[in-house]
Order: structure tokens, then sequence, then C-alpha cells
């Protein structure tokens, strides 16, 4: 593996750790939090629609890495929310998010996708929906982990 192609891997592998954290606070939660600081460093730009092989990573942990990387995005629009009564100035989360979703870099999580939308609009909405995504992506991923074992 040439030195670049395993500095991403290594950043990648990074990157799942992160998750793995992010996914076992959520598990304390009925929905998805708006609190910022269980996040991890792991850049949601990155890996949102990350190709496995050229982080040097399994299918699985690529689709890992997407799905979290739209709920991190999700966790951050419901601080705003919370903290500023978004929508009324740009912050950099709801212009990256909106730039994602114009680029098309969400469509292949379409339900991910209707929620970041709804999340940019209507805060009750997007919270509303907000127990299903944690079912479906995060208790979901751990009961697959255990089936597996």
């Amino acid at each position: 593996m040439e030195s670049e192609q395993f500095e991403k891997h290594l950043r990648a592998k990074e990157a799942i750790k992160d998750v793995l954290y992010f996914y076992m606070e959520l598990l304390d939660y009925t929905g998805l939090y708006t609190d910022c600081n269980e996040f991890g460093k792991f850049d949601p730009e990155v890996y949102i629609d990350c190709v496995a092989t050229e982080h040097s990573l399994s299918e699985p942990d690529a689709e890992l890495l997407h799905e979290a990387s739209a709920i991190k995005l999700l966790c951050s629009v419901f601080h705003l929310w919370e903290q500023n009564n978004y929508p009324k100035d740009s912050f950099l989360t709801t212009d990256l998010v909106k730039k994602l979703l114009d680029e098309g870099r969400i469509d292949h999580l379409p339900e991910l996708k209707n929620i970041l939308e709804k999340s940019l609009t209507s805060y009750h909405e997007a919270m509303e929906l907000s127990f299903c995504i944690r079912q479906n992506y995060v208790v979901k991923f751990f009961a697959e982990l255990i089936a597996e074992r």
C-alpha cells in the first residue's frame, strides 16, 4: 500500500473509532442528541460518500462512515436549532448540509437525506423522525454486530 493510501486508511480507521464512540453515546438517548461534544473528530464531508477502495476499507466500513456522517450532520443541525434558533442565519454546518444535498452526495442515503432536508426547515418534524433514525442505524448497527458474533 502506498504511503498516501496508507495514511487515508489510518485516518478512516480513526474515523470509525470516533463513530463507534459516537454511536455508543447515542444509545443513551431516545433519539438523536444535540450536544456537539460527543461527535468525535471525523469529518462528515470526507466520509459521507467515501469510496471503500480509496481508503482501503471494506464496503460495510465505508457504509458505516456514510451513515454516521449524515447522522453527525443531523445532530449538528439539531444543535443549531436548540442553541441559536436556526435558520435565521447562515452557519458552516447548514451551509455544508445544503452543499452536500445540492451536489447529490447524500442521494445514496435516501432516509437520511430526507431527514436532513427536513432538519433545515423544521426542527420538530426532523426531531420526530430522529427516534427512527437512531433505531434504523445506531441500534441496528450494534444488533447486527452482535448477531454476527
